[in-house]
């Protein structure tokens, strides 16, 4: 298992065995989330922000994996320049989101009102966004089977994968966001090309290259 408690892989290992333990009497980690909200003000507008805590430890109680991040909504609604968020469920597994709109609660902490406090959008790498297209021809904002078979055509060895948000708006609870993802632009062709000081959080976090938005299909 991946020693970096931020990394993609570190949350990988754990939230498969939180979804399908070894031994579901004795699950061997244990899974504990905490939020606290808080305003923020964002180009002179209030905007609602929370801080989530993610605690991962062992039967025994021992620690392994606690971390803290911050999540803002943004005034467009377009999700954060610079920082995706790892999202766990546990029917569907371990996914990266693009948090769009953070709400507050309706109901109390047991969990009643959650349900709907985060907006997002989902990211994929280039063969899955490929599976969940619905289009065949790029449009002049999204890209379709064609656009998303060609990059993977031309894709070079060595190159860092390239992901895609999709086009589809999902709710969810905010506290099942278990880490971060820093994302830069596919302008830069990898992670050393950025400007020193391009991420000014989560230095330990994986950064992942961005390419172009997809026309995802509705699930049935």
């Amino acid at each position: 298992m991946s020693t970096n408690i931020w990394s993609l892989q570190f949350c990988r290992d754990v939230f498969k065995q939180v979804a399908a333990p070894a031994d579901p009497a004795v699950p061997k980690y244990k899974w504990e989330r905490g939020s606290s909200y808080f305003h923020n003000i964002v180009r002179n507008k209030i905007s609602p922000g929370v801080k989530i805590t993610r605690k991962i430890g062992l039967q025994d109680g021992t620690d392994i994996g606690s971390i803290l991040f911050v999540v803002n909504s943004m005034p467009n609604e377009g999700g954060h320049p610079r920082y995706f968020f790892m999202h766990f469920d546990k029917v569907a597994g371990l996914g990266i989101v693009n948090v769009l709109r953070v709400y507050k609660p309706k109901g109390d902490e047991t969990g009643h009102g959650y349900e709907q406090t985060m907006m997002y959008s989902q990211i994929f790498v280039t063969p899955q966004a490929l599976a969940r297209t619905d289009i065949e021809n790029n449009t002049p904002f999204l890209l379709g089977r064609d656009g998303l078979a060609k990059l993977l055509l031309e894709r070079q060895p060595g190159d860092p994968e390239l992901y895609h948000s999709g086009d589809c708006e999902y709710y969810g609870d905010v506290r099942n966001l278990v880490g971060v993802i820093k994302w830069y632009p596919s302008t830069f062709r990898n992670e050393q090309e950025l400007p020193s000081e391009y991420f000014d959080l989560y230095p330990q976090a994986d950064a992942i290259r961005l390419g172009s938005e997809f026309s995802q299909r509705l699930p049935v």
